[in-house]
C-alpha cells in the first residue's frame, strides 16, 4: 500500500493500477485525483478511475495497487492505443523555433490558416474522397475541434500564453480556434496519447478515433508544403494588445469527463 507521499508522485492521470473493492479486483486507469475534507478536519486524495469494463467511479488511495502490465489482457479498452506520433523534421523544427520565441511572447502570432481552417481543409479533403460519407466526415470533424479545444484548456499552452488565452480567449470556441494554428495543432497530436485515457471514449469509439488520427496524419503529410507556406512571422511587438480585446469570463476547468 502506498503512503500519500508516494502516491501523488505514482499515481497521476493516465496510470493504469489495480482496484480492489470489497473482495473484487479489476483493472483500470486514473482518470483524475482531488483532494477531499475529512470529518477529522484533514483532507485525503481520491482517484477518479475507469474500469476495464467501462465503469467510471471515485475511490480512495487503500483500493489502489499498482498494476503488473503483463496480466494485462490484449482484449481490454485500456489495450486500445493511438498511433505514434511523428512529425517530419520540418514540422518539428517549427515546433523548437516557436519555443525559442515564447520568452518574447504578448500575444498569438498572426496566423494565415487557422485551426478552424486547417480542420476544414481535412474535411473537405475527406469528403472528396469519401463522398458517400458525408455525416461520418461532420462527425469526425466535430470530434477533432473538441479534443483540440480540450488540450488547448488542459496541457498544450506554454505558460507565457495562458494569461492572453485565459483572458482574451476562454470560453469563447470560435474564436479559439480562429486564433490558433498549425503549430497549436502539432503540439495536439504529439500528447493524443496521452490524453486519451482521459477522454472516457468507448472501445468502439477508441477504434474508430485511432483510424481518424491516422488519415489526418496523411493529410498533413500530403499537405506539408502548403501549410508550412502559410506559416506568417509574429507580428511586431508593437502591435500587441489590440484595442478591440474585451476580456471575456474564465473557468477553472472545461474536461468533459
Amino acid at each position: 500500500m502506498f503512503n500519500e507521499k508516494t502516491a501523488k508522485t505514482i499515481l497521476t492521470e493516465g496510470k493504469k493500477v489495480l482496484i480492489t473493492t470489497n473482495t473484487q479486483k479489476e483493472i483500470g486507469i486514473i482518470l483524475e485525483k482531488k483532494e477531499k475534507a475529512t470529518e477529522s478536519a484533514n483532507t485525503i486524495t481520491i482517484y477518479k478511475v475507469k474500469t476495464a469494463a467501462g465503469l467510471i467511479k471515485w475511490v480512495s488511495l487503500a483500493a489502489l495497487e499498482t498494476l503488473d502490465t503483463s496480466i494485462m489482457s490484449e482484449e481490454t479498452d485500456l489495450e486500445i492505443v493511438w498511433p505514434k506520433i511523428t512529425l517530419s523534421s520540418a514540422f518539428q523544427e517549427l515546433l523548437v523555433q516557436e519555443k525559442e520565441t515564447m520568452p518574447l511572447y504578448k500575444e498569438p502570432p498572426a496566423v494565415n490558416l487557422s485551426a478552424d481552417e486547417i480542420f476544414t481543409m481535412f474535411y473537405n479533403s475527406e469528403v472528396y474522397i469519401k463522398q458517400q460519407s458525408v455525416e461520418e466526415i461532420k462527425e469526425i470533424l466535430k470530434g477533432f475541434k473538441e479534443v483540440f479545444l480540450y488540450c488547448v484548456h488542459t496541457c498544450i499552452l506554454y505558460k507565457e500564453e495562458r494569461a492572453f488565452y485565459e483572458e482574451y480567449l476562454y470560453p469563447k470556441t470560435t474564436k479559439i480556434l480562429q486564433t490558433y494554428g498549425l503549430t497549436h495543432i502539432l503540439r495536439m497530436l504529439l500528447i493524443m496519447r496521452r490524453v486519451q485515457p482521459t477522454l472516457n471514449l468507448s472501445r468502439e469509439h477508441m477504434e474508430y478515433m485511432g483510424e481518424c488520427i491516422r488519415s489526418f496524419l496523411f493529410f498533413l503529410q500530403m499537405n506539408e508544403s502548403s501549410l508550412l507556406d502559410s506559416i506568417k512571422e509574429n507580428r511586431d511587438p508593437q502591435d500587441a494588445a489590440p484595442e478591440n480585446h474585451v476580456p471575456c469570463a474564465t473557468s477553472s476547468d472545461t474536461r468533459h469527463d
